[in-house]
């Protein structure tokens, strides 16, 4: 079954926007007339975004993504805002963080690339 964008018919502040920004427009379900949806409609704009990101994501060439990916895993971690900001080898006043993770990832990648403990360090 072939995907299709969703209808969509531009009205004229729609258009001026493109015009203003090079013809760029990709007719997502995100634009600049939504301003904060009521949970009712939450659902039906993401639902249409998703579609949207579907019928492109099958046509994606020549950017280096890998869309083959199942983030199930980390669904846990949705519910949380965590923040990583800092060197996470010190430590934040802020406990909600993942720097336990970013160092993990850091150690991974040292081990496979012979880098010794004290030659590296996180973003």
């Amino acid at each position: 079954m072939a995907l299709t964008p969703p209808p969509h018919t531009t009205t004229e502040d729609e258009q001026q926007h493109i015009n203003n920004n090079n013809g760029c427009h990709m007719n997502l379900a995100i634009s600049p007339n939504c301003t904060g949806e009521p949970q009712a409609n939450l659902s039906a704009v993401i639902n249409h975004y998703v579609h949207t990101l579907n019928h492109f994501n099958l046509r994606n060439l020549g950017y280096p993504t890998n869309q083959n990916f199942n983030y199930d895993a980390l669904a846990p971690l949705l519910q949380f805002h965590l923040n990583n900001a800092g060197d996470p080898f010190v430590g934040s006043s802020f406990r909600l963080n993942s720097t336990s993770f970013e160092v993990s990832v850091l150690d991974w990648f040292a081990n496979l690339w012979d880098i010794q403990k004290n030659k590296y360090w996180g973003y």
